[in-house]
């Protein structure tokens, strides 16, 4: 029983690492289950298109190979808007 709950917890600790160096900026505290934590990271690294409508095998398969390739979230800088030059 010990032995099932130590990976268990060692599982978590894993996903949580590699959702965190992928997904820097995301928050998982309140992410209840490991299959939500995979859809968080997997829409901010390659979009919402990746997770809405998909099965948790197919996310499972995304978060996969963005922890494989090393893919991290891309960096969104806030938009600053610029005066307009007129000629």
């Amino acid at each position: 029983m010990n032995d099932d709950i130590s990976r268990k917890i060692h599982a978590r600790a894993k996903l949580l690492m590699d959702a965190r160096c992928a997904a820097p900026d995301l928050n998982f505290a309140d992410a209840d289950s490991d299959a939500e934590v995979r859809r968080q990271v997997v829409s901010a690294v390659l979009g919402d298109k990746f997770v809405v409508g998909r099965t948790d095998d197919y996310v499972l398969a995304s978060f996969d190979y963005i922890v494989e390739e090393g893919k991290v979230a891309p960096y969104r800088a806030p938009v600053v808007p610029r005066p307009v030059r007129r000629h």
